[in-house]
């Protein structure tokens, strides 16, 4: 791997604000031959939320770590979004690898209000439940957020029992 991480997700930003991450490429090799990177771009198929610094003004040369060598680039990736929104590209890289000439990375970030989960009541008590019996009590989950919130569910508790179920109402 040339490119660590080998993604960058930047979650949540409201408009506005910016976010920063680093990429740092190195040179894995374990012969002589140096990495050129001779090129490294934002690629996407709308305004861009992301940049990148620094620009390279010309090709630069990394030699292998297995040459005992600590050559690294360092990259600052910014995430600053001017509208709301789920926002995506890729930053790629044009090198001199054999088989795998272009490294891209995946940048992903959202602008869209995030999801905020409310649950009532905070906790049930069925109380006591003669056997062969059945206790319903209602437990509502609200998104009062902006994005989809995904919910699941699973018991917990002492003295568990597996006679317990859950019911979705829309």
């Amino acid at each position: 791997q040339v490119v660590d991480p080998d993604m960058l997700d930047f979650d949540y930003a409201p408009v506005g604000r910016t976010l920063q991450r680093v990429i740092r490429v190195t040179n894995k090799g374990t012969g002589t031959a140096p990495l050129l990177i001779s090129r490294v771009e934002i690629q996407t198929a709308t305004v861009t939320a992301f940049s990148f610094m620094p620009e390279l003004a010309e090709p630069v040369e990394l030699e292998p770590i297995g040459m005992g060598s600590n050559d690294e680039l360092i990259f600052d990736v910014r995430y600053h979004p001017r509208e709301i929104g789920t926002h995506g590209a890729s930053l790629v890289f044009y090198t001199n690898q054999p088989g795998n000439s272009v490294v891209r990375v995946p940048l992903l970030g959202s602008s869209a209000t995030p999801a905020r989960i409310k649950v009532s009541p905070e906790s049930i008590q069925f109380g006591p439940v003669p056997i062969g019996q059945t206790t319903a009590l209602p437990l509502t989950i609200v998104n009062e957020g902006g994005s989809p919130l995904r919910v699941t569910y699973r018991w917990t508790g002492v003295g568990l029992s597996t006679d317990l179920s859950a019911l979705r109402y829309r």
